[in-house]
């Protein structure tokens, strides 16, 4: 049979000068980005949810739906003369 190939050269274990500084950065980097995540998949929406909500309960507003028409603006034409 033929020779084996070696390992990827980024797939070891990192050594030597700046591995400790490497390593730190990774996990800072890898840390920021999971926050991230995080933070727009989760956090952001609720906020969102909550804000609207308690803008709602201090107008008493009630949001349009499709389709619909407030009597108070008419059908939006401009009156014929």
């Amino acid at each position: 049979m033929g020779r084996s190939r070696p390992p990827h050269p980024r797939s070891r274990v990192v050594s030597g000068a700046g591995a400790v500084s490497r390593k730190s950065l990774g996990t800072a980097v890898f840390g920021g980005m999971l926050f991230s995540t995080v933070l727009n998949l989760l956090l952001i929406p609720v906020l969102y949810v909550l804000v609207e909500t308690a803008r709602e309960r201090v107008t008493h507003h009630v949001p349009h739906r499709a389709g619909e028409e407030d009597e108070a603006e008419g059908n939006g034409r401009v009156p014929a003369k």
